[in-house]
Formats: structure tokens, C-alpha cells, sequence
């Protein structure tokens, strides 16, 4: 199957939301969701498809109005980039809270993510809870798979679009997803 050069109409955004320095963590996550983006199902959007003129900030926000999913890696690096937190995660939480937008957070590297405001009203996922550093490239690659499958199965219209069902993880077990109110900053 080819690959369209502009997603349908009907493709359901994503936007994954990441510091440049966990530039690479985005990469292994893309690499998962790419087979729902060619099934024309899926729109990946991160801040690679933003053009190099002036009007990259409205560009960043049509991107943040139209997604129906968000996921953020969140690691010391996001947390503490100001641009993310004031221009993008609040935007996001304010979206998730008014039109229901799937916002998920996902632990790349060991923060204190439980200090920092918004994050106690949205589950974090974080695989037996620890970031995903903290496991083997086997159990890596098999939690960004089974992130993949979860955007899948949360977006109902995805199911209608794909061309052929995506076999998930079957038989493992549902992440885990841990909120503020957990003891375990650093997972």
C-alpha cells in the first residue's frame, strides 16, 4: 500500500508533544504509530512539519486545535521547558477539559512530572510503574507497541478507517497508569 502524501480528510490527528532533547524517544514512539498512519487512519503530527517562516506559531497552534489525541514524553527536559508547559501542556489541558481530548502522558525518563500542576487531573502512563529508561530495549519496544494499540482502541473513528484490524498486544498486560497522587516521584 502506498503511503499518501497528505492524510484523508477523515485521519485522526495525533500530535505528540516532547522536548527536542527527547527527540529520539519520539522517534521509537513514531515508528509504532506508523502503521495506523498508512492505513490513512492516523495523522502524525510533531514539530518536524513545521514550516520555516515566521507564522510557525499559528502553525503550532492549528496543530494543538485539531488534534483529537495528544501524547506527551515527559521527562526533566519537557518539564522544565517553558515554552511546553505555558504554551502547549496548559493549552492542552484546557482542550481536554472542554472538549474532551485524549491527552496521554507518557514517562520517558525519571522527574518529579507529580510536581508540576495538571498533571494530578490526567493518569500518566508509566509501565510497572517505572519510566520507560528505566526498562530493557525488549520491554521498551513492547510498551510504545501497546501505546500504539491504546490510541487505536481510544479512538473508535480509527476502527472504521483502518483497512484491516490491528492485531494489539494480546496477552499482555494493561499498562499502568499512575496519578499525582502516587508516592513514587522518579519512577
Amino acid at each position: 500500500m502506498l503511503v499518501p502524501e497528505k492524510p484523508t480528510d477523515e485521519a485522526e490527528r495525533v500530535l505528540i508533544s516532547y522536548s527536542f532533547r527527547d527527540e529520539h524517544w519520539k522517534n521509537r514512539l513514531v515508528c509504532h504509530l506508523k502503521t495506523l498512519e498508512k492505513h490513512d487512519c492516523l495523522d502524525l503530527w510533531d514539530d518536524r512539519r513545521l514550516g520555516l517562516s515566521h507564522a510557525w506559531e499559528n502553525q503550532m497552534q492549528e496543530a494543538l486545535e485539531s488534534a483529537n489525541t495528544v501524547i506527551l514524553l515527559i521527562s526533566a527536559n519537557y518539564l522544565t521547558s517553558r515554552f511546553i508547559l505555558m504554551d502547549v501542556f496548559f493549552r492542552l489541558l484546557v482542550k481536554r477539559h472542554a472538549e474532551g481530548l485524549s491527552v496521554i502522558p507518557v514517562l520517558i525518563q525519571p522527574c518529579c512530572w507529580n510536581a508540576v500542576e495538571g498533571f494530578e487531573s490526567v493518569p500518566v502512563y508509566a509501565p510497572a510503574n517505572r519510566a520507560l529508561s528505566k526498562q530493557d530495549d525488549y520491554q521498551i519496544e513492547q510498551h510504545l507497541n501497546d501505546l500504539a494499540a491504546a490510541v487505536f482502541e481510544a479512538n473508535p473513528h480509527l476502527h472504521d478507517l483502518a483497512a484491516a484490524p490491528m492485531n494489539g498486544a494480546a496477552g499482555h498486560p494493561a499498562p499502568t497508569m499512575i496519578t499525582r497522587t502516587t508516592h513514587n516521584n522518579a519512577a
